[in-house]
């Protein structure tokens, strides 16, 4: 059907650019500027009424590179993409999406999960064995209670099944929010992340909490990751992590900051790292504006933390990184 006969079409998009002076204290070569691209995305959405409280939808999102860097073209993967149903008793869909364990982090986020200022590059990761739980998986199947006064609940399973191992993966969170609170636990399972059958589940505890106020917000997380290091481990070891952040809002200039600790991987003394970022926006519409921020990331001796959507240079222990940048987002 074409788009002109589908009156039910949503074009939206995110255009979020910015220049950025970035810089590894471990890898001189990437002591550089660079253009970024962020968070921008162009999608399609739509719904369609079957009768009975039944609706049909569908969104089709795409990651936007407008650098052009590695000539991998403007489409540069895709983002949340799915087609389900939704009714009284909920919505259920299948598709590429982020995991709920990931989405309980977003309320809280500052920055946009794919740029380098966002505390994702240590909240839902740890360095040593690779685990990462902020993901968007492909092949997955959601479920979404109702709202019930505020409470909702969200379920995911993803096959990715392979010809030697079931890497299968269950996301689970348990949200509350009104006017003025936002409160969720999430957890997150993922077995046989190595590359052999007798690897161990890698699984993920967290809860996030928010006051939310006329001009602003604070947020709180706090999570533990359980993670096997090595392929055939017999054992897990753990780390804790927590974040502290805030934005307001004060006439069209927006500002925010957080910061973030993950503590050591249990078994590996200096393992853990710090991050915090400041921000600052100015409204020039609704759905422009201008922003500046600034983030550092240190490493502890032993620990490999980096920016983990926005990479620069190979993570190297006990490395400090940062970002100073300049940029517009426009929303449509």
């Amino acid at each position: 059907m074409a788009l002109a006969d589908n009156e039910n079409v949503t074009i939206y998009g995110t255009l979020n650019m910015d220049y950025e002076s970035a810089h590894n204290d471990n890898n001189t070569a990437f002591n550089s500027q660079r253009l970024s691209t962020s968070s921008s995305n162009l999608g399609f959405k739509g719904k369609e009424d079957l009768g009975d409280g039944l609706k049909a939808f569908y969104q089709l999102e795409s990651q936007l590179d407008m650098t052009g860097a590695g000539n991998a073209g403007l489409f540069n993967g895709a983002r949340n993409s799915a087609i389900g149903l939704e009714s009284s008793f909920g919505t259920f869909f299948m598709g590429i999406w982020e995991t709920p364990f990931r989405l309980s982090h977003n309320k809280v986020e500052l920055f946009g999960n794919t740029t380098s200022f966002s505390s994702t590059n240590i909240i839902g990761q740890e360095s040593l064995s690779g685990a990462k739980f902020v993901t968007r998986k492909s092949s997955i199947v959601q479920y979404w209670s109702p709202k019930f006064d505020g409470f909702q609940a969200k379920l995911s399973y993803s096959p990715e099944a392979t010809t030697t191992t079931k890497k299968t993966e269950w996301s689970f969170s348990a949200e509350y929010e009104n006017d003025m609170l936002y409160a969720t636990y999430a957890y997150d399972s993922k077995k046989n992340q190595k590359s052999t059958v007798a690897d161990l589940t890698n699984t993920a505890n967290r809860v996030v909490g928010a006051y939310k106020f006329k001009d602003g917000q604070v947020g709180l997380t706090y999570e533990r990751l359980s993670v096997a290091q090595a392929a055939g481990s017999t054992s897990t070891a753990s780390r804790n992590a927590w974040e502290l952040s805030g934005k307001y809002k004060a006439g069209n200039s927006n500002f925010g900051g957080f910061y973030t600790r993950a503590g050591d991987l249990s078994g590996t003394a200096e393992s853990g790292a710090k991050q915090f970022a400041l921000r600052y926006g100015y409204n020039l519409s609704k759905r422009t504006e201008l922003w500046s921020a600034y983030t550092k990331l240190d490493n502890d001796t032993n620990a490999k933390y980096a920016f983990a959507h926005n990479a620069f240079g190979t993570a190297t222990a006990n490395a400090t990184l940062s970002a100073l940048g300049v940029g517009m987002i426009h929303k449509f």
